[in-house]
């Protein structure tokens, strides 16, 4: 077997390997050109996520905010910033190489309900790949986890 033809087996395969890679460079970048790029999602307001809501929720302002502390000190991976009265807030962070996001949940009593509106925000970087919304999915599921027993009521407290 000549050089010429010792060179020309292994062209085959590493061009072949070279025209392989660039079509998945190319799909991964027009897939990220599909993928809305957003860096804040708020319940409610945020076109690109419309089925995310405020949670209106059967209990008193006091009651879901203690709640909503017991479920962010459960996550090892949510550190507290914040525990006003109506406003709770917290540092989630990412999964890889997703950035982190603050989530910041306001908390609105309406006559013995409390309306829970919830937003996230990365702390850094461009596009969050859908990692915000499903931040404030996880703190919703999470809140609903720690009232699951709670009792509803339609007064409010003292």
């Amino acid at each position: 077997m000549g050089r010429n033809e010792t060179k020309e087996k292994l062209r085959r395969p590493l061009t072949l390997a070279t025209l392989i890679a660039g079509l998945i460079l190319t799909a991964g970048l027009v897939g990220l050109t599909w993928w809305p790029v957003v860096n804040s999602v708020e319940s409610g307001l945020s076109s690109e996520y419309p089925e995310i809501q405020p949670a209106i929720l059967p209990f008193p302002v006091h009651l879901v905010r203690a709640r909503a502390l017991e479920a962010i000190e459960a996550r090892s991976d949510w550190e507290l910033i914040e525990a006003g009265a109506e406003v709770v807030s917290y540092r989630a962070r990412g999964p890889g190489l997703t950035p982190d996001a603050q989530v910041t949940a306001r908390l609105e009593g309406r006559e013995g309900t409390t309306v829970v509106w919830v937003r996230s925000e990365n702390l850094e970087g461009a596009g969050d790949f859908g990692q915000n919304a499903r931040n404030i999915s996880a703190f919703l599921n999470a809140l609903d986890s720690a009232l699951e027993f709670a009792e509803p009521q339609t007064t409010r407290a003292p």
